[in-house]
Order: structure tokens, then sequence, then C-alpha cells
């Protein structure tokens, strides 16, 4: 019998090829789990002290910058002995901005690591979560910054060193009104944010107790981009001075966003403002705001002159409140731990409620043992060019004083100046289509990337958003590189370059994907494929987040901002930039497919994917990656026009937005051109219009509202047609 013919083997490079979506799916799931941020290891001998804080995620410079505070006093207690001699450690977990994560952190501390009290967190909703399981197991908890006052309502085992939100609602309030002389203020508060609701609250009751009125309130959700809608509405309402208890990352886009509309109100927040990323992100447009905060950096006195001193000398720059609030927060704790009879859990809360005229950098705290809260007074800052300045103290209140406050206000619904403005007429709606038409140019952008490659290939590809992301900070990183900061001599021929290289970068990028990702599996089932993309796409999110750090860029202004007024409607030439070189690049894309050979091939490939060319060759691959190219650079496009109209940038940034691009093209028929321009557009208005006229919390349901109705009553799209396939 004929031994078999066995097959050759195939190349050592196939091989390795073949193998890529699995090594791609493996490095993304060892990044995602990857625990960024850092954590000690449990204590063998002394004392060890638990802390979770946002390392990584939206609010990651709030997290690194307490968790200096709290090296700087581990430190200081180590470096004196410890506490009654033993050495005490820090064990820091990362909650990533995220509630199950911090949950998931405390219990931790406790169970695993043997905490004997915890600090953290700095965010109020993630205090919640994390002082809920201190209660239950009976651990101490002291949050360095969550003012939110149900926080130390949850039970004797919470404390903090901060004020609460009803007292910092109450200075910015008396601060407009007494020594700003405002009547009339609008409210812009994160409605999915604890700490900014109740903010927001507490400032809206007192101010209106003075006489002010509320003109306007409008709402967001963190990480939103895009605030023209509620901006629009706001403006029409002439405030003063707009009120806006957020975090520093959207505070600053919203300012730049604000002068950008002409909107010449006093920006007033809260301490969430407290960052160096603030100006960064802000840049001109935030200089002159005001916000209430737990610590001055020109504080004279002797204990916060030393420590601003050796936190300069090692980290290069002031203190912000947050590494102070940490540094007084450990140091309380150590004092508490000093007076108790025995390092248990149970005694060090008993002294903790003892605390009295605790002499700590940010002021002298005495602890009121019913509440857990410190009595402690505030400061009002004003944010200048080389750091922030200090405007005017505001003495504590108590608790009852503001309680009875808030009791003597109206009612709040049936106040007529919390209704909606009526007025704006059609200036307002003028600018909604503007603002509408900008955002959907860059939604079309990324829709044209995915219907490109869904219209060679049929697959959907997931990583797309995240090529929109790497590609926005190619352009940040050249726009830094060429001296933007610093202003060109040559400022449009430098804008171009900016545009040109992160579209190169992106085409390059998205070559490699298609031929390590998907080229290796593109005759596997179709489920094959659809993990890859994913994989990819996690992959990508991880390597954002390890390179480029969680936390929020400014990206450059590569075009000079100016603006024009017609009719009440504002248009800024960086609107005009982006229409022009969205239309551009959509007009180009379109000649390029219907006019190149190389184009008409592309699209003879999509009709007959097992089309060959004329000397028998097979087309697919050669224009498989001139398809992934060319939807990387559009991609690229979007990116840099992103940058330039919102000016944050960060590593998370492509999950959302690309989803709508997503929608974007189903709604146009996906795989069609016009129609992934005309979806991007539509979907732009439409999200536009909804926060505009109805609310924002529904602007981002609005797209997946269209896309259920797509796929209801017309799931080829609104240009797209019927195929037929033969079975």
């Amino acid at each position: 019998m004929p031994a078999p013919i066995s097959a050759p083997r195939p190349p050592r490079a196939t091989r390795l090829l073949r193998r890529a979506p699995a090594v791609v799916a493996t490095l993304a799931a060892v990044l995602a789990l990857a625990p960024w941020g850092g954590a000690g290891c449990k204590s063998r001998e002394g004392l060890t002290v638990g802390a979770y804080l946002s390392m990584t995620g939206a609010t990651a410079d709030f997290g690194t910058q307490t968790k200096r505070g709290f090296d700087m006093a581990f430190e200081d207690v180590n470096h004196a002995g410890g506490v009654r001699g033993k050495p005490v450690s820090l064990v820091v977990l990362d909650t990533q901005g995220k509630a199950d994560e911090a949950g998931n952190a405390v219990t931790r501390l406790i169970d695993v690591e043997g905490a004997v009290a915890v600090l953290g967190e700095v965010a109020s909703s993630l205090s919640l979560v994390g002082g809920r399981i201190c209660q239950r197991k009976g651990v101490p908890m002291i949050s360095p910054s969550s003012t939110n006052e149900a926080v130390t309502q949850i039970g004797d085992q919470v404390f903090r060193v901060c004020f609460i939100d009803p007292f910092q609602g109450y200075v910015m309030a008396r601060f407009a009104a007494d020594h700003m002389h405002y009547t009339r203020v609008a409210v812009f508060r994160d409605v999915r944010n604890d700490y900014s609701v109740g903010l927001a609250r507490a400032f809206v009751d007192e101010f209106r107790r003075t006489g002010g009125q509320i003109v306007a309130e409008q709402s967001y959700s963190a990480g939103d981009t895009d605030f023209g809608a509620q901006l629009t509405s706001m403006k029409s309402a002439a405030p003063e001075a707009i009120f806006i208890p957020g975090y520093y990352g959207d505070v600053g886009n919203i300012a730049r966003q604000a002068k950008r509309l002409g909107l010449q109100a006093t920006l007033l927040g809260g301490d969430g403002w407290d960052s160096p990323q603030l100006r960064e992100i802000g840049g001109p447009d935030i200089l002159g705001s005001y916000y209430s905060n737990h610590f001055a950096p020109d504080n004279p006195s002797p204990r916060a002159r030393s420590f601003i001193a050796r936190y300069r000398q090692r980290h290069g720059e002031p203190p912000t409140s947050l590494a102070a609030q940490g540094y007084d927060a450990a140091m309380m704790l150590f004092d508490a731990m000093r007076r108790a009879p025995e390092l248990t859990p149970r005694a060090i809360r008993v002294e903790l409620a003892k605390t009295r005229d605790f002499a700590g950098v940010t002021g002298v705290i005495t602890m009121d043992p019913a509440t857990r809260n410190p009595i402690k007074p505030a400061v009002v800052l004003r944010v200048a060019p080389g750091g922030d300045v200090f405007e005017t103290t505001v003495e504590p209140v108590s608790a009852d004083t503001l309680a009875a406050a808030a009791d003597a206000t109206p009612d709040r619904i049936a106040d007529p100046s919390r209704q909606r403005p009526s007025g704006g007429g059609l200036g307002v709606f003028f600018q909604q289509l503007v603002n509408g038409l900008s955002a959907g140019s860059i939604y079309a952008l990324i829709a044209l990337g995915y219907t490109m490659v869904y219209g060679v290939l049929g697959l959907i590809n997931f990583a797309h958003s995240e090529v929109f992301m790497m590609s926005a900070f190619a352009g940040f990183y050249c726009a830094n590189w060429l001296g933007y900061r610093q202003g060109l001599p040559f400022p449009i021929a430098a804008a171009f370059a900016v545009l040109v290289f992160a579209m190169v970068a992106a085409a390059l990028l998205g070559v490699t994907i298609e031929r390590l990702a998907y080229r290796p599996v593109r005759n596997a089932p179709r489920l094959t494929p659809l993990i890859t993309a994913i994989g990819v796409s996690l992959l990508l999110q991880n390597l954002g987040v390890f390179v480029f750090s969680a936390t929020p860029r400014s990206f450059p202004s590569i075009v000079a901002e100016s603006r024009f007024e017609i009719g009440g409607v504002v248009i800024t030439n960086v609107k005009l930039v982006i229409f022009g070189v969205s239309i551009a690049l959509m007009i180009g894309l379109d000649r390029f497919v219907k006019k190149t050979w190389t184009g008409k091939a592309m699209r003879a490939v999509a009709v007959n994917p097992d089309g060959r060319a004329a000397d028998g060759r097979p087309r697919r691959p050669h224009h498989l990656a001139v398809t992934f190219a060319l939807g990387s650079a559009l991609a690229a496009a979007g990116g840099v026009l992103f940058g330039l109209d919102q000016t944050k940038i960060e590593p998370m940034m492509g999950v959302l937005i690309g989803l709508k691009a997503f929608v974007a093209a189903v709604l146009g028929g996906i795989g069609n051109i016009p129609g992934a321009v005309l979806g991007g557009l539509l979907i732009g208005l439409a999200e536009q219009l909804t926060a505009g006229y109805l609310s924002a919390d529904y602007r981002d349901a609005i797209t997946f509202v269209i896309l259920v109705g797509v796929l209801l009553f017309r799931p080829q799209g609104l240009l797209g047609v019927v195929r037929q396939e033969k079975v």
C-alpha cells in the first residue's frame, strides 16, 4: 500500500500569521485585566492601611494627586517610628472610576490584605459603595474628598476630612450673590454624578434664598464631549454666571465651547475643578473663573508652607487640595491610632470620632461626633495663568443652619425660574443645526470606514473606533512636536501637516490590523473574525491607556480660533474647517471609488468577492489593504477634527463615538458610501435637537432608538438595497 502523501508544511511566517488572532485576543485580555494604577502587597509585619482610588479612568488625576498625599504621610509616620513602634504599610487598589471595582477593592483590602482602616475614595459615588462595605464589616473609613452628605450618613464607620456639599453650595451661592453681586445664574450639572447633583441642589437653594434667579438648568453626563446644545439653550437665557459642579476634564471642555459660542458668563464651580489639567484643557477660556476649595496653595500657615515646599520639591509643582486632603486624612488616622487603647478597627473608630483641633495642612479640623463631618472653613480660588489664586474665605456654618436655609427655600418644582426658557426662536434653532451638522460631519467620516470595510469584506471592524482614538493622539503628538503651544510661523501649512501625518499613521495602523488580525481568519466561520475584531478593539483601548495614560489631554489649537455672528447664530472658523475638510474628503472618496481603476476594482470585489483579474490572479488581498487604509485615514481625519472641535481627548473616547458612527452607517445603509454620509449627518442633528429641545439626558438614547427603528422598519437602511443570496 503506498504511503499517504502528506501536505507540505506551511512556511513559518504563515504559521505565525495564523496564530495572530489568538495572540491578539490573549494580549487584549491581559491588558484588560492588568491592575493599572498599582497596588501594594500585604504587610507581613506591622499595620496595614488600605486605600482605594481611581488611578485610571476619567478622574485618574484625582487618584494620582491623592495618592501623593498618602505617600508623604506614610513616609512621615514611618520615619518617626511608625505607630507605637510598628511600621504602617499602604495598599492601594485602583477602582478605575467604576462602582463595581470600588466594591471589589474595598472587600479585598479588608478580607485579603487585613486592613485595620481604609482611606478613600475621592468620588462621592464610589465612596458610597465602599462605605457600605466598611460599615458592614466594621472597619473605619476616611474619605479625603467625597463631599456628598450621604457618604457619612451610611453609618458610624464612615468619616471624612472635607466639608460637605450643602456647605460648598452655600459658599458659592453666597460668593455669587454677595461678592460678585450676580442676580441671574444658570446651573449645568452632571446628572449621573451624586457629587454634582447634590452640589447643584445646595447652590440653587441658597442662591434663590438670597433673592437670585436661576434662569436655566441643563445637564450632561460625565464623559460627554459635545456641550453645544445645552450651552446654546443657556445662552438664550442671558445668565451672568454659570455654576458647573463637575470635574476638571468636563469643565475645561465646557469652558472652551462656551467661549466659542460667545457666552461671556463667568464660570463658577466646586472642588471637583481642582487639578492642573483644568488649565491645560480649558486653556485661556477657563481663566477668571472661580471655584470653592478646601485648601489654598498660597496658605500662609507654617504647617501648610512646609507641606507645600516638600511637595513642590518632590513633584515640581504646587500641591492641589486633593494631595493636601489625602495627607490630612492619613495623618488624622495616625493620630487616632496613637490615641486608641488597642490597634483594632473598633478602637480606632472611637478615637476618630473624638478628634478635636487636629492641625492639618488644610486647616484645623474638629470632627462632629454625630455626623462624622469636619467643622472647617472653605476658600474660594480664582483660576489664573500661573496657578489658582486665593480670593476669599467663608467660615463654617452648622448643619442646622444649612438645613434651616434649605427648608426656608420655596419649593423648587413650583419655581417658574426652573422652567426651560421658551425664547430663543429661530436663532437658537439654527445654532442647533450648525452644531448638529458639525458633529454629524465627524460621525460621517468615521462611518465611512465602517461601511467601506463591510461593503468589500462583509466584516464589522469594531477596532475602527480605536483607530479613530489612536489617530487623534497621533495628531496631538505631531502638533506638540511642531510647537503649536508656542506658535508657528506658517500655521496653515503646519495644520495640514498634522492632518496628513495622522491620516498616514492611521492608514498604516489599519493595514497592519488587516494583515495580522483579519487576513489569517478570512476564510474562517463568521464568528471568528467578529471575535478577533473585538479582541483588537480591547487591545488598542488598553494599549492607549498604557501608552498615553488615562489623563485627558487638551488637543492643541492648530487653527487660530475666530467667530462671526449672523442673526444670532455664531459660526466659528473651526466649524467651517470641519465642514470644509469633511466635504472635501467625502467628495474625494466618492471620486476615487467611482473614477479610478483601483476604486472600480474594489467595487467589483464587493459584488463578486471570488472574482479574479484578467491575468487570473486574485484581486482581493491587495484591495482589502487599500480599503482598510482608506477607511482608517478617514477615521484619522475625524479624530483630528474631533480634537480641534471638542478639545479633550482620552484613550476611551472612541467607544461611544464609534458606536454612534456604526449606527450612522446602519442608518444610511451599511456598505453604501452616500448612506454613511447621510446617516452621520442625521445622527448629529438628532442628538443636538434632542439635547437642545428635550433633554441632554436623552442625547445618547436617541441614537439607539433610531437604530432600533431602522432594524424594525427598514433593516437595509435609508439608501441601502435588499440583497438576495442564493442558498
